[in-house]
């Protein structure tokens, strides 16, 4: 598809408004007070809890203290003691670890490590950040505290000090055992101290795509590139848990952390997760939702035929944000393409244009002065 300018194929959704009063459990606002109860209907996961990271308060929550299994949001424990042992001075990103055949062999999300390999400690942690390589998490606790059965002492004991009760580690990766388990209000707790404690990790936790050997893997994380603003954490799956997710998102000077487990599918998980943050967004403040005006179509003259411009001019159905708020987002997937291209004094609208197979092709266009400047779809 072409515009007058230029266009891109967006490779994710496009994001739906919704308010608080969608969502069942607790609501909070942001300053403290206890709101009403919202409506009964329920949001697709066990357990939820999001929390403003700037102001420490929370903004939803359900079944906050309920133990599931964390599956690979394990692996937030192992790269914080990777963290601390390296601000500590006792190791180095830099240094090699000896891959082990326990850590070689090890099955699930892999990087693809061989025994007697050497590996340094910083790919090793992009393994997990991003590919959530369970080899890698072996490796690196093999290596800090000399077989894994040491290091997942140090988890549990880290976990009490930073007030885990409810949690229970009995390895470093998070597969399947007896026994392990957590909360989603313990397990926000570790997020939001390891994000304070080390903002640097996004780098890695925000990578949508990791190369070993030349082996390209991806991150499972939904919201990456499809949710305005999100840059991070991490996904999990066993069966005891369903489909789990730690996330952060950025919007202006407010970022969000939620812990989301037991989903029964992916695309549970991705639909849910947007919809809460969402939500979470317009509590803290309207204008961080994404959209959240609705003012008149601005008259764009349509010709008659077929041509891209025409339909989007025609079918223009709603203002998204202004251009000074939307330059404050991060820059994420086709999100990145329209950010670029914006000047303040732009507008962002929303475009629907009819099609046989589905009730429309949805998009964005950037108007400027009263004329089509740039579109592009949010599907295919």
């Amino acid at each position: 598809m072409q515009f007058k300018l230029s266009a891109c194929l967006a490779l994710l959704i496009g994001i739906i408004p919704i308010g608080l009063s969608s969502f069942s459990g607790t609501a909070y606002s942001d300053t403290k007070t206890l709101s009403a109860n919202v409506a009964p209907e329920k949001i697709g996961f066990r357990a939820a809890i999001v929390k403003n990271l700037e102001s420490g308060n929370l903004l939803y929550e359900k079944n906050p203290d309920t133990r599931i299994a964390p599956a690979s949001l394990t692996k937030l424990m192992t790269l914080l003691l990777l963290f601390e042992d390296a601000d500590a001075g006792l190791v180095s990103m830099e240094d090699n670890a000896t891959i082990s055949a326990n850590a070689a062999r090890l099955g699930g999300s892999s990087m693809g490590l061989r025994k007697g390999d050497h590996v340094r400690l910083e790919e090793l942690a992009k393994g997990m950040a991003i590919a959530s390589g369970n080899d890698a998490a072996v490796a690196v606790a093999e290596h800090l505290a000399g077989s894994e059965k040491a290091f997942v002492k140090r988890m549990n004991t880290r976990a009490k000090e930073l007030g885990m009760s409810g949690t229970q580690f009995r390895n470093p990766h998070g597969l399947h055992a007896k026994g392990m388990y957590t909360t989603a209000a313990d397990m926000l707790e570790l997020c939001a101290f390891y994000l304070q404690s080390h903002p640097e990790a996004l780098a890695w936790h925000k990578e949508k795509f990791y190369t070993y050997k030349g082996r390209v893997r991806h991150s499972a994380n939904p919201l990456l590139g499809s949710f305005v603003g999100a840059d991070g954490l991490k996904t999990g799956y066993v069966g005891a848990s369903g489909y789990n997710l730690a996330a952060t998102a950025r919007r202006g000077d407010t970022r969000l952390v939620a812990v989301l487990l037991g989903a029964r599918s992916a695309g549970v998980r991705q639909r849910e997760s947007a919809r809460l943050l969402e939500a979470c967004f317009a509590a803290v403040d309207p204008k961080l939702a994404f959209p959240y005006v609705r003012p008149p179509a601005p008259q764009l003259a349509a010709a008659s035929g077929q041509r891209d411009e025409d339909l989007v001019a025609a079918n223009l159905q709603q203002a998204v944000v202004p251009a000074v708020i939307a330059k404050q987002y991060a820059g994420n997937g086709w999100w990145g393409q329209i950010q670029s291209r914006l000047r303040q004094s732009d507008e962002l609208w929303r475009f629907c244009i009819p099609a046989a197979s589905r009730p429309c092709r949805e998009g964005y266009a950037i108007i400027r002065q009263g004329e089509l400047l740039f579109a592009t779809y949010t599907g295919g």
